[in-house]
């Protein structure tokens, strides 16, 4: 996860970034981004591409089912990524991205597409490094949550999305979605939101029906089919199939 311009006020030019050098996660931001990764390694196979790998983090809950390679812009954190993972990893900024046509199996694109400026050439060039069938798994901000007045909190963000924006965009690049997922619910306690997200974390290491369980309580960073909420989601996720 990175920026790919300057910040908004100017003043800081180092990238975002985000690690979770344990095995269970211990924030709230932490537990979103483990739980996308656990939700991906349950549907990647073949040759995945993970764009803005950082750290390996993602990359080393992907290898047991795929292989992987990653792309990230700092060269530190993909130094990182090369002791923490198996796989091949680079350096580079995208678009464009640095690979032949038709190479990966998978994609996973997660919290990246909002700080791209061109976004269309970058889903484009997702579906160009796609081979013919071969899927996209994306998330990123829900824009009603995030940037109600249409101005992205995060100053790293170019932009946030609607699902249908987000649909829209994959869309144009020749993709066809075949499942929308949501993701990010607030724990229903009125305080501790630290002390939750903390527990949270460890119920990763416990069964599926724990974790239901305790979501209620400890909040829920796990991703679901898209259905009737009870309220907005903190992300969408896409999963989208090239149509070629």
């Amino acid at each position: 996860m990175y920026k790919t311009r300057e910040s908004r006020d100017g003043r800081d030019h180092s990238p975002e970034r985000l690690d979770i050098p344990r095995r269970t996660p211990r924030t709230k931001e932490e537990s979103e981004h483990y739980a996308r990764y656990a939700w991906a390694a349950t549907r990647v196979r073949g040759d995945v591409l993970d764009i803005a790998c950082g750290t390996g983090y993602g990359a080393r809950l992907l290898e047991p089912h795929a292989r992987v390679t990653g792309v990230d812009r700092d060269t530190e954190a993909v130094k990182l990524a090369c002791s923490r993972a198996a796989g091949k990893f680079l350096v580079a900024e995208v678009p464009p991205i640095p690979f032949t046509a038709d190479a990966f199996d998978f994609v996973v694109c997660f919290e990246t597409v909002e700080h791209i400026s061109d976004d269309d050439a970058f889903i484009r060039e997702i579906a160009r490094v796609l081979r013919p069938g071969g899927q996209l798994l994306i998330s990123t901000p829900n824009q009603a949550v995030s940037a109600p007045d249409g101005v992205p909190v995060n100053r790293w963000h170019v932009r946030e999305y609607t699902l249908a924006s987000l649909t829209e965009l994959v869309e144009r690049a020749g993709l066809d979605v075949r499942g929308t997922y949501v993701q990010g619910f607030r724990p229903r306690i009125a305080r501790g939101h630290r002390i939750a997200w903390r527990l949270q974390g460890l119920t990763w290491t416990r069964s599926g029906f724990v974790r239901s369980a305790m979501r209620a309580f400890l909040g829920d960073a796990e991703v679901h089919p898209l259905s009737g909420q009870d309220s907005p989601p903190g992300f969408w996720l896409v999963n989208a199939v090239v149509r070629r």
